[in-house]
């Protein structure tokens, strides 16, 4: 975060939600994709300038389910101060099993993948 602009009146890095965030993968604390950000909540009352508040995800398999807009019971907010790293990807400072877009992972994991024969442990 350190190569972006500086804004003069306030303490904080002037960042193009466009260009920084939108549609970026986030990455949990050991870099492994988690979800792409959909969508920001931005604090317009702060002054002097908005203050982005949380970024919004939600799982990838809710696109075709939904045609492409899951409901909001389905959308995950994960707090600004979570945010550990802007770069190519989001690197968030959370583990993977934290943030509730991987449930479909973990479900599949537990009730699909696992009664496979070896389905419990590393390929040798």
């Amino acid at each position: 975060m350190s190569d972006l602009p500086r804004h003069p009146g306030c303490d904080g890095a002037v960042i193009d939600a466009s260009l920084h965030l939108l549609d970026r993968t986030a990455l949990d604390n050991e870099g492994l994709p988690v979800s792409v950000i959909d969508d920001l909540e931005i604090d317009f009352e702060s002054k002097p300038q908005p203050v982005i508040t949380s970024l919004v995800l939600s799982a990838s398999i809710f696109g075709p389910l939904y045609r492409g807009h899951p409901p909001s019971f389905r959308l995950y907010r994960v707090p600004w101060r979570s945010v550990s790293d802007l770069g190519s990807g989001i690197r968030l400072a959370m583990e993977r099993d934290d943030i509730e877009t991987t449930w479909t992972e973990r479900w599949l994991r537990s009730r699909l993948i696992g009664r496979i024969p070896g389905g419990r442990h590393a390929p040798e």
